[in-house]
């Protein structure tokens, strides 16, 4: 009988795991910090409106071969940026507003990866306090709430990683993930090549298991299927972006300028901006911390008693960037340090690891996750909704490293005063910006039925407001001397002359 109640209480035992609810909340703040107010206080300058404008080409019958042209050279990244969005921009008829909602959702769902991907080498809670700081970290939510090719790179990063370690920890099948992640991380930004050599190093430092000849088959097949319209103009023009890549590769970027910082400088700004905790000895001193338990975590075992490879590829991609940014002297953009921004956060859960192992580093890991939430939390608000504004392009600042953005909502706004200006007459469109270019008005007034045209009436946008006019191009300053009518909306300058 004795032997029957314990085997009855045993079967009624219910063990309550609070990772799956603890994640849920993850989840939800990230969602709610990349959807929040969507509707107009997203980032929509010149390069979004340039590729919605593709997308919206691309719904009537236009199917784009080449993705974005590039400033360092006369070549083209892919168009699976515009595939992937092009779905939702008809959903929401034609409102950049659908793309963004799914790029917050790529977002969203990098979040949910970096789980997946490190509980095996850190342990569920560690990995869940790295993703609760990713959920609120304002630089990773600035770029999942702006239509822009880059944004994506995050997500196909951590799946291209995790189909890696999955690779050598499951099944070969994953070999197949890999390849349709690289081709879609190829056409998003030109330094996403740092990955190929991460997982060479990969394959021939873990020795996965080796794939069949079906799965390389499908694996080549799935890369080409998706790098097919790439593959598609270049068999039609010669290999002309083909010519146009290696001509830059054998002569460099002549145009661009040097940089004076070196790549220690510029990763260092990776981690401040990840984190953004606005004093920079403390930003430094964290990250250092981090690099250095990200390397002792990628050394030791992994929680699965292996080694902890997941933690180890963030490592090795951070110095196969360190290196490439060392033989390339010109200036670094942020969205070039775009597939590393999630090694940070790999590190993060690293240091989570390892403090867990000592009585006091379960509270000690705890404060810290909590801490860098409550600034994630307070920048997004900030400088998400409250007061809109954005990092800087060079990579290389490290402070004063926000300027003003240009919302969809005042694009909208400005367009809409435009309309009203002319009151149904035909004009042109001008900008004269050293921060922006005027496609992105360009596309909302054509969505408004009013589309800039080569004659009429002459509108002049100048960006930022507070650009003094001596400074200006000498056509701007004489369109603004002759306008009827001018004003001041936000971080822009309208001008009507006749």
């Amino acid at each position: 009988m004795s032997a029957l109640r314990r085997h009855s209480d045993q079967r009624h035992t219910v063990h309550f795991d609070p990772v799956l609810p603890i994640l849920g909340v993850v989840l939800v703040l990230a969602a709610f910090l990349r959807w929040w107010d969507i509707g107009s206080k997203f980032h929509f300058m010149g390069d979004e409106g340039l590729q919605t404008s593709m997308e919206w080409r691309l719904l009537h019958g236009h199917l784009p071969l080449l993705g974005p042209s590039l400033s360092i050279g006369a070549m083209h990244l892919g168009p699976v940026f515009y595939y992937l969005m092009a779905p939702a921009l008809a959903v929401s008829g034609g409102s950049a507003v659908g793309p963004t909602v799914l790029v917050g959702l790529f977002g969203v769902a990098a979040v949910a990866l970096l789980f997946l991907y490190l509980r095996v080498a850190t342990g569920p809670y560690a990995a869940l306090g790295a993703c609760a700081v990713m959920a609120a970290s304002f630089l990773m939510v600035e770029y999942s709430r702006r239509p822009w090719n880059p944004t994506l790179t995050p997500f196909f990063v951590l799946l291209f990683l995790w189909s890696l370690t999955s690779w050598k920890r499951s099944s070969a099948v994953w070999m197949v993930v890999a390849a349709g992640s690289l081709a879609c991380l190829l056409q998003l930004q030109p330094v996403n090549i740092f990955v190929i050599p991460v997982a060479v190093i990969f394959v021939v430092a873990a020795r996965p298991s080796r794939p069949s000849a079906a799965i390389v088959a499908a694996a080549i097949l799935v890369f080409l299927l998706i790098s097919s319209p790439l593959l598609i103009y270049d068999a039609t023009h010669h290999l002309a972006n083909t010519r146009a890549w290696l001509s830059v590769l054998v002569h460099g970027k002549s145009s661009a300028p040097a940089r004076h910082a070196s790549s220690l400088r510029l990763l260092f700004n990776l981690f401040n901006r990840a984190f953004e905790l606005r004093i920079i000895p403390l930003s430094l001193g964290l990250a250092v911390l981090l690099v250095i338990a990200g390397v002792i975590a990628g050394l030791s075992r992994s929680t699965a008693n292996d080694t902890a490879w997941e933690v180890l590829l963030a490592v090795l991609l951070l110095l196969v960037a360190a290196l490439g940014f060392e033989v390339y002297h010109k200036v670094v953009f942020e969205q070039y340090l775009v597939c590393l921004f999630v090694a940070p956060f790999v590190f993060l859960g690293g240091l989570l690891s390892l403090l867990s192992r000592w009585r006091w580093g379960l509270p000690a890991g705890v404060v810290l996750v909590l801490a860098l939430v409550v600034v994630g939390v307070r920048d997004t608000w900030t400088y998400s909704f409250v007061r809109p504004q954005v990092t800087v392009a060079d990579a290389a600042v490290t402070r004063a490293d926000l300027q003003p953005d240009d919302t969809y909502g005042h694009v909208v706004a400005v367009s809409r005063r435009i309309i009203r200006w002319t009151a149904g007459t035909p004009f042109s469109l001008r900008m004269a910006s050293y921060l922006n270019a005027p496609d992105a008005y360009d596309y909302v007034l054509r969505r408004l039925g009013h589309a800039p045209r080569t004659g009429g009436r002459l509108v002049l946008i100048v960006e930022p407001s507070s650009w003094p006019r001596h400074d200006w191009p000498p056509t701007a300053r004489r369109i603004a001397a002759s306008s009827l009518r001018r004003t001041r909306m936000g971080i822009v300058r309208l001008y009507l002359a006749p």
